[in-house]
């Protein structure tokens, strides 16, 4: 967690997995999907992204099954390119189950200098560690002012 420069609040930086964003568009209005990306809209939570990041987002979000709108998926997109931390992952010489969800958890890596988080609703494909988080452990430890 840090200060923002511009408010003097406090930030906490998070890699969004694209299943949060999906469950964003599909879940009912105050699911914890819901609330962690509206947390990263309105600056509670800085999200934390790559090149990468964003191509997934934007490939699975563009699947027909989903039926999403354009225009809003690429707003979302937008939006966190202008307000998130883009970075650059480094080959931390992981080995996940999935191998797609290594350059996710890299970026999470690469950026715990800032005491970020992963937030994930498949928190088995990733290692048990403390900063590997659900959607909603991420609102309970923003709303109990632990971060």
């Amino acid at each position: 967690m840090r200060q923002s420069e511009d408010k003097g609040t406090e930030m906490v930086f998070a890699v969004i997995d694209t299943n949060v964003l999906v469950s964003f568009f599909l879940s009912e209005k105050d699911s914890p999907p819901v609330e962690v990306v509206r947390e990263s809209l309105g600056g509670r939570i800085t999200p934390v992204f790559n090149k990468y990041l964003l191509e997934e987002y934007r490939e699975v979000l563009s699947r027909e099954k989903f039926a999403l709108n354009e225009h809003i998926v690429s707003s979302l997109l937008a939006t966190i390119q202008s307000f998130g931390l883009q970075v650059e992952s480094i080959d931390q010489g992981i080995i996940l189950p999935d191998k797609k969800d290594i350059p996710i958890f890299e970026i999470a890596m690469v950026t715990r200098d800032l005491d970020s988080y992963l937030v994930t609703g498949n928190i088995k494909h990733y290692p048990k560690v403390d900063y590997v988080v659900t959607p909603k452990q991420m609102m309970d430890l923003l709303n109990s002012g632990l971060v």
